[in-house]
């Protein structure tokens, strides 16, 4: 968990702590753009979070390699954002090849673990723990087994995996084997909540001023519906009051935040008996965007 840059200012100055922007509306840009010069060059994209994304490179057979250099160096040109990729016949073992792409500079940026020699020697020398999914108590639980090393745990019995860390750990050796078990989700699910939330630099000790700017409710309950208008999720919402925290002794307002839950497609939608206008309500959406 983070903590307010105010709590701990003393020690920014003692150590000389570098401190930097956590624009987030910025990073979510920089985000999409990356998405869009991927997009022009795979059929079939994943974005799993900010900073990653999944390519469906199965089409171009021989050529994957080539073309990943290619995309590697469209993002560069595009939005100056030095990145790394990772190919490899399952999620996890792409996730791991990225990882690799990461540490070792002999692979330019892009580590192909489609060759099997290439994969085991990157295996062999990369600790369990860096194992997409595998957490520091299942890392204790493999060490038990005497398994360290990523090749160990690729040569793992499944069915130990799954007595070990259940079918989660059984699916990810499966990976490690080159068995896929995880699909690449082209199609974004649909998201059931969502909160925005904005923290001032300092203290605030006036409501009015809280009231007012970013971290007024109109403003917060603005930012946290824009990502849904036109795309069908909300059928309608209210302005939230913000969620203020205080300190006992005297009313410093640190955070306001507002939160939108239970999210839902139009076609899911619960429906009253006597409700007949919500088709005509539905249509004013187009007119928001």
């Amino acid at each position: 968990m983070g903590q307010r840059l105010h709590h701990f200012r003393n020690k920014v100055r003692q150590y000389g702590i570098r401190v930097l922007s956590g624009n987030y509306t910025f990073y979510s840009d920089m985000s999409r753009r990356v998405v869009d010069a991927i997009n022009s060059l795979s059929p079939a994209v994943e974005v799993y979070s900010i900073d990653e994304t999944f390519v469906d490179l199965s089409g171009f057979g021989s050529r994957m390699l080539d073309h990943a250099t290619k995309m590697r160096a469209t993002v560069r040109r595009l939005t100056g954002i030095p990145a790394c990729v990772g190919i490899g016949p399952t999620k996890t073992l792409a996730k791991l090849a990225n990882h690799a792409a990461k540490k070792n500079p002999v692979f330019g940026g892009v580590a192909d673990f489609m060759d099997e020699r290439i994969r085991t020697n990157c295996m062999q020398r990369i600790a369990v723990g860096e194992v997409w999914g595998v957490g520091s108590r299942t890392v204790t639980k493999l060490a038990v087994h005497g398994v360290v090393t990523v090749v160990q745990l690729a040569a793992m019995p499944r069915e130990l995996a799954r007595k070990v860390g259940t079918v989660v750990l059984e699916r990810t050796v499966a990976e490690l084997q080159g068995i896929r078990c995880l699909d690449l989700e082209d199609v974004e699910p649909q998201r059931k909540g969502m909160a925005v939330t904005r923290s001032p630099g300092m203290p605030i000790t006036e409501l009015d001023t809280m009231l007012r700017g970013n971290h007024s409710s109109c403003h917060l309950s603005s930012r946290a519906a824009m990502p849904w208008l036109g795309r069908g999720h909300v059928d309608s919402f209210l302005p939230h009051k913000p969620a203020l925290a205080r300190r006992a002794e005297a009313p410093r307002f640190e955070e306001a935040g507002v939160m939108l839950d239970d999210l839902f497609s139009p076609e899911n939608a619960p429906t009253m008996l006597f409700d007949f206008g919500r088709d005509r309500r539905n249509s004013w959406m187009p007119s928001m965007r």
